[in-house]
């Protein structure tokens, strides 16, 4: 499997962890609207009393710490050498 889409996927799946852990309340269909219908994700999210300025600055923090771990997961994973 291509690394650059495992990458993608630990990132997702990452991120679809801690917006869970943040809106406990939403679910797993909701929080897969982020990435497939963002403004359904956001409605979600308002419904719970949250803003959609705020709630849209926590998921891009969330993303950033996301992408900084799968970053730092990629550079301590060991690479394959060649016999």
């Amino acid at each position: 499997m291509d690394n650059q889409l495992v990458n993608s996927n630990t990132h997702t799946q990452k991120l679809s962890a801690e917006i869970k852990k943040t809106w406990t309340k939403l679910t797993d269909e909701e929080i897969g609207f982020y990435k497939t219908n963002p403004d359904k994700f956001y409605a979600a999210t308002t419904k719970l009393g949250v803003k959609k300025e705020d709630a849209e600055k926590t998921v891009k923090k969330l993303d950033a710490e996301c992408t900084a771990a799968c970053t730092k997961d990629k550079a301590a994973a060991p690479t394959a050498k060649a016999s």
